[in-house]
């Protein structure tokens, strides 16, 4: 929320609403689209989605977002002053969120609560007349505690007239069901490009990465989209932002591993030659089974412009899970 009284100034800046509101001041007669455009000239990847939710101040811009909105309205020297304000306000917020200590009152009443629960546990063992103790004659040894314990609830379950492994009838919760089993080789089920389904017009960088490795200047980009469909799932893709030659090539790779030791466990979907779109096939986030995917985005720049040392062939983004 804005205040009535602010001097919209950064250094007087308390809340997301109002850092976006001196962002829409920056920005002036510009639309959003050329702002966008603007920091992608300038090698900052912004959506105008993204720009309308900053100015709106449903959430802080990242750091690199922050630098296009200002390199697109072309107003970099204020980079400085906004950015104090934009970390003060993250400052703030993780300060809020900050659990704080428990009081006195607080602890003496953890306290209490578990005098309470010794006391209880004190009954429920003498009353079952099965609990050992050890020599010292003070302390319940564990094995004869766990027999009360198996004794008093086959006792209620009898008197209910059921069984003790019925859930429904003793009132114990069912099982959560088990994360679904990822075979070594499960990504052979699929296609190499899995669903390949088509990339959404707006989405989200989750990684990035330039090359060719040892280069002096890496001057290609490559990135992992990910976006969320109309159904609520997500999907992601490759996209080639910065090519430096037509027949640049770029690629997705995805895997049902974060850290996939071998070539069998990950499948290549590709390579794309740049002259067919900057962008691959998408894939789904969680496949028709429930297992989710990692994937990572992987460019090539032909063999003349490379470094003539370089032994890379090809430069990657390292692995990221789909759903952000």
């Amino acid at each position: 929320m804005v205040r009535s009284s602010w001097d919209e100034t950064p250094e007087s800046v308390v809340s997301a609403a109002e850092l976006g509101l001196l962002l829409r001041r920056v920005r002036g007669e510009r639309t959003q689209q050329s702002v966008a455009n603007g920091a992608k000239r300038h090698h900052y990847y912004l959506h105008r989605p993204t720009l309308s939710a900053i100015e709106c101040g449903h959430r802080l811009p990242t750091a690199n977002e922050l630098r296009g909105i200002l390199y697109g309205c072309g107003q970099p020297d204020l980079h400085e002053r906004l950015e104090r304000a934009r970390q003060r306000l993250i400052d703030a917020r993780s300060a809020s969120t900050a659990r704080p200590l428990p009081s006195s009152r607080e602890m003496e009443g953890t306290v209490a609560d578990r005098q309470s629960a010794t006391e209880f546990r004190g009954v429920t063992e003498s009353s079952a007349g099965m609990v050992g103790r050890d020599r010292s004659g003070e302390v319940p040894t564990r094995r004869w505690l766990g027999v009360a314990c198996v004794t008093a609830v086959t006792l209620v379950a009898s008197a209910a007239g059921g069984l003790v492994g019925d859930s429904a009838r003793v009132g114990v919760p069912s099982p959560v069901p088990p994360a679904p089993v990822v075979r070594v080789d499960a990504v052979r089920d699929h296609h190499l490009c899995a669903e390949a389904l088509p990339p959404a017009r707006d989405g989200v960088v989750l990684a990035w990465a330039l090359g060719p490795d040892d280069a002096i200047t890496p001057d290609r980009r490559v990135e992992v989209h990910a976006a969320r469909t109309p159904e609520g799932g997500w999907i992601a893709w490759t996209h080639l932002a910065r090519p430096a030659s037509s027949v640049d090539r770029f690629w997705m790779d995805w895997s049902y591993r974060g850290d996939p030791p071998g070539r069998s466990q990950w499948r290549q979907c590709g390579p794309h030659a740049i002259s067919g779109g900057p962008d691959s096939p998408a894939v789904r986030g969680v496949d028709s089974e429930g297992k989710a995917r990692w994937v990572r985005a992987c460019g090539q720049a032909p063999q003349w412009d490379r470094p003539p040392a370089s032994t890379k062939s090809s430069f990657c983004t390292s692995w990221v899970p789909i759903n952000p």
